[in-house]
């Protein structure tokens, strides 16, 4: 058998090179960006998004098909999937925002998305708005829309405290935000271009460290690529993102982290990453792959927010 490879970190400590550990990880996990041949996956995407739309409308506490709804706001558009489900509910309005909108890109990424889309909906008569805007400063007047909602677009959202008071702002009294964060230090936070061979080594490597282990590996071109993309994304632990939602101007109804039994079973594998993690990175944030907040707007009296009883539970 070939001698085990180590990285070692500025400190001196080593960290086992696992080779394969990205490919499958990436295997458990595909990406969700569409690509020449992810038609097999779009059945699972499909529900996936129906599930979450169901869940975000359930958070409400009204039956889709016994509520005429106003309006919707989808956050972080991605693919535009779990928009055009939304949109196929008896709503008045669905408004899918983010900073690009790739479904509308020309070329081979633009054509796959649209590709994606026609194989899932028809897109004829759906009252739908994709509109290319910043969440931190949306264009919509003041009590806006019943429901806001994220799947794994906070991740990527700057000043994300600022774009949740957004968010609030514009959703109705009585309404609900409904967010599905992907939490950073998961074995699948950093997203593929971060997965490299190391066993969750974005937990464990300081930027500098994981930006020298990218350039011995990958060469210094796609080291860059590759650490600009986890670079951008905010590298928050699950006790960071409870204290921002616990902070906002909104009250928080539930909260709910989500372990994989794959990820779980994987960590127990290669254990040496929970004594190795970084500063603040707790073991419970190595597993936690998704993390679900509903929360409504501040109310005057009433129902108090759960986040102090959730908090003595955590």
């Amino acid at each position: 058998m070939p001698a085990p490879r180590f990285f070692t970190r500025d400190d001196g400590a080593q960290l086992r090179v696992v080779e394969g550990f990205a490919d499958e990880v990436i295997s458990r996990r595909p990406g969700r960006t569409p690509r020449a041949s992810w038609a097999r996956a779009t059945t699972r995407w499909l529900r996936e998004d129906r599930e979450a739309v169901t869940a975000a409308g359930g958070c409400i506490g009204r039956a889709w098909g016994g509520h005429h709804w106003r309006t919707g706001a989808r956050s972080g558009l991605g693919s535009g999937l779990d928009s055009l489900v939304l949109a196929t509910r008896p709503v008045e309005l669905v408004a899918g925002v983010d900073l690009a909108l790739p479904l509308f890109e020309p070329g081979p990424l633009g054509q796959r998305f649209r590709r994606l889309t026609r194989m899932v909906l028809a897109l004829a008569n759906l009252p739908i708005s994709l509109v290319g805007m910043d969440a931190r400063e949306l264009p919509f007047e003041t009590d806006s829309f019943d429901l806001v909602f994220s799947g794994a677009c906070l991740a990527h959202v700057r000043d994300v405290e600022v774009a949740l008071a957004e968010m609030a702002r514009v959703l109705r009294p009585g309404g609900r935000m409904y967010h599905r964060i992907d939490p950073f230090f998961w074995v699948r936070g950093c997203h593929g271009p971060g997965l490299v061979d190391i066993p969750w080594a974005h937990a464990g490597l300081t930027p500098p460290e994981y930006l020298r282990f990218l350039v011995e590996t990958q060469g210094s071109n796609e080291a860059v690529r590759r650490f600009q993309f986890v670079e951008s994304l905010n590298q928050f632990t699950v006790r960071r993102w409870w204290d921002i939602f616990a902070s906002a101007p909104v009250e928080l109804i539930d909260w709910e982290e989500e372990r994989l039994i794959w990820v779980v079973e994987l960590l127990a594998r290669h254990l040496e990453a929970i004594e190795t993690t970084i500063e603040c990175v707790e073991p419970s944030d190595l597993a936690c792959s998704m993390i679900t907040a509903v929360a409504a707007p501040p109310r005057r009296g009433g129902v108090r927010s759960l986040a102090p009883r959730l908090a003595r539970s955590r």
